[in-house]
């Protein structure tokens, strides 16, 4: 059973209470208008309305001598009539509120200087049904991929949150392209109870509390990313309680930091998410990913790189047909697993997987990998890991790195497979349709999974030079020796180089141990096959019988005796003060023959 949408602070409070929370704080504060009577600049007096009477208009402030708090209000955009920061205010509002009301309208124009909302308080950009525009940008100028407009020297200080809008009916929409930076001491949500859209060029976001992108049954949001940097300390949602939300990334680089560790990267935690990134780097510090908690997902990932600890597609029931699509760029993760939805899927078309970790379960428990055209590129990068997964498709399986990559499950993908470096095991001792090409340096194991277990090979290609390669048997511990063979080649074998066969076999007898069979007329190359390490205690020749296609372990001898020292003291070839770990009788010692010693402590002293 999987563990019910988790909260946060934020998460786990209802948008009613959240908005409460934020408007509670500002009904002691009287809103100050923009007037715009003398110019645009924000810091003449003249340009705003004086609602405590207080003898003249005047900027608007928190913790003046007037009484109380003011709230800056802007709701207009007529030409000329609409407020444009030069330099930072010379006092700062309790909150600053764009295009507030049915049917307002507001605008903000920010080129240098620092726009800081009182201590705890917040920015909205649209609420209450209106519409607001911030530009942190010169929209006079060019070069804003996103915003199409030029790069301003502005920063924003929101001590509480960001919204971009807040409420229903509300539309907002935030341009940024600066050298400055945006910091939030709260939450960031674009999108909560109405549209919001950010557009990202550059600079630098931070933000302390949690990140949201669409919020609530009427939200919707939209955020893109093309430059800078976003740094996240706490949760990330994009699509949340029924609102849908939509990031795209095309650049930069976006970090959830390490300061809040019990808490996760979303995509479509309880609204519909999507992710789609074809370039920057996504990196999840700490924490787990989640695509589809409650809600279904899509990640897109065509370039740059996602990095992070554990990847859970479709974990909660609600968020079935969750899909994550690996078509370029590199994943680099501890691991990729699957949740309790339905039909959950990962594609893979290209992207380069890395491991962090080794890993006994680094990709398992998916209702569906497909392997596409593009292939599963897996870089074991020196890590041990092991999948139960079962993929399917038309692509193949490049593995690549120092290191082994295992596979258990029975597979049903149909392109080749190479191994480049490393090992690659197969343990599901069935049928892989599709070719296999082993690099020099390169080794490829089988493991059988019973004891007339056999993996069934398409071709398969050995080396490309006579440097050489390995293959490594590992046959178990199933009593005597198999009948079948453990590897066979359906189609063509070609021996480029060497190949050094490498046995393990925990209850061998004397006698022929089958390793691989292939058509004599099938086999080309110079190499050959020739023999690695046995099982302690075994001795044999490996024999490659060219007219009948087989390749197999003569066993000549099999015993691995540890001193017990029964009879006497005396190690010779005549007392039986030996037990034979492999048949379990008490034997004597014959020559070239390793044996073990224990500690315990015994009657005879060794002679």
């Amino acid at each position: 059973m999987k563990p019910k949408y988790r909260n946060s602070q934020f998460l786990g409070a209802s948008l009613v209470t959240v908005i409460t929370v934020c408007f509670g704080s500002s009904a002691f504060a009287l809103d100050n208008l923009w007037t715009g009577s003398v110019s645009n600049d924000w810091n003449v007096g003249g340009n705003w309305s004086d609602p405590h009477a207080f003898g003249s208009p005047h900027v608007p402030q928190s913790g003046g001598a007037h009484p109380g708090d003011e709230d800056a209000i802007i709701n207009s955009t007529a030409p000329a009539n609409y407020p444009v920061v030069l330099a930072s205010p010379t006092v700062a509002p309790r909150d600053v509120k764009i295009g507030k009301g049915v049917g307002a309208v507001g605008r903000i124009d920010h080129t240098s200087g620092t726009v800081s909302t009182g201590n705890g308080n917040w920015l909205a950009v649209g609420l209450d049904g209106g519409t607001g525009t911030y530009n942190l940008a010169l929209p006079g100028g060019t070069g804003g991929t996103l915003t199409g407009m030029g790069q301003s020297a502005g920063s924003v200080n929101a001590n509480g949150a960001l919204y971009v809008p807040v409420t229903g009916g509300s539309t907002g929409t935030f341009n940024m392209h600066t050298t400055g930076t945006v910091a939030v001491a709260g939450l960031l949500a674009v999108g909560d109870g109405g549209t919001g859209n950010f557009k990202m060029d550059s600079g630098t976001i931070n933000v302390g509390g949690e990140f949201w992108v669409g919020q609530g049954a009427t939200g919707n949001g939209t955020f893109g990313f093309n430059a800078g940097a976003i740094n996240i300390a706490s949760w990330v949602a994009i699509g949340r309680e029924g609102g849908p939300g939509v990031l795209n990334m095309t650049g930069g680089t976006m970090t959830k930091t390490a300061a809040a560790p019990n808490t996760a990267f979303i995509v479509g935690a309880s609204g519909p998410g999507t992710f789609n990134q074809s370039a920057g780097t996504v990196t999840v510090a700490s924490g787990e990913t989640w695509l589809g908690e409650n809600a279904k997902a899509i990640y897109n990932l065509t370039g740059g790189e996602l990095s992070g600890g554990t990847v859970q597609v479709g974990r909660g029931a609600a968020s079935s047909d969750s899909l994550l699509n690996l078509s370029g760029g590199t994943f680099k993760v501890s691991r990729l697993i699957g949740g309790a939805a339905t039909n959950e899927q990962v594609t893979f078309n290209g992207t380069q997987v890395i491991a962090k970790t080794d890993q006994g379960a680094f990709i398992d428990g998916l209702d569906k990998a497909i392997i596409n055209a593009g292939g599963f590129k897996i870089d074991s990068f020196g890590k041990n890991l092991v999948s139960a997964q079962i993929f399917d498709g038309v692509g193949g399986i490049t593995k690549t790195g120092t290191g082994s990559f295992t596979l258990t499950g029975a597979q049903l993908y149909d392109g080749p497979t190479a191994i480049n470096a490393g090992k690659m095991i197969n343990g599901s001792s069935t049928e892989v349709r599709g070719a296999f090409t082993v690099a020099d340096g390169a080794t490829f194991g089988v493991t059988t999974s019973d004891e007339d277990g056999q993996l069934i090979v398409g071709n398969l290609t050995t080396g490309t030079t006579t440097a050489g390669t390995s293959m490594e048997f590992n046959l178990g511990s199933y009593f005597g020796n198999s009948s079948f063979h453990a590897l066979k080649v359906n189609g063509n074998l070609v021996v480029n180089g060497n190949v050094t066969v490498n046995i393990s076999d925990q209850l061998p007898a004397v006698g022929q141990i089958p390793l691989i069979k292939y058509t004599p007329a099938n086999r080309s190359g110079t190499g050959q096959f020739v023999l690695g390490t046995l099982p302690l205690g075994v001795g044999g020749t490996l024999i490659t019988d060219t007219v009948a296609g087989v390749v197999y372990l003569n066993v000549t001898s099999v015993a691995l005796p540890r001193w017990e020292g029964d009879l006497s003291g005396e190690w010779n070839f005549v007392t039986k003060n030996w037990n034979d770990l492999v048949s379990g009788s008490a034997i004597a010692y014959t020559d070239n023959t390793p044996v073990l010693f224990n500690d315990d402590p015994s009657s005879s002293s060794t002679t």
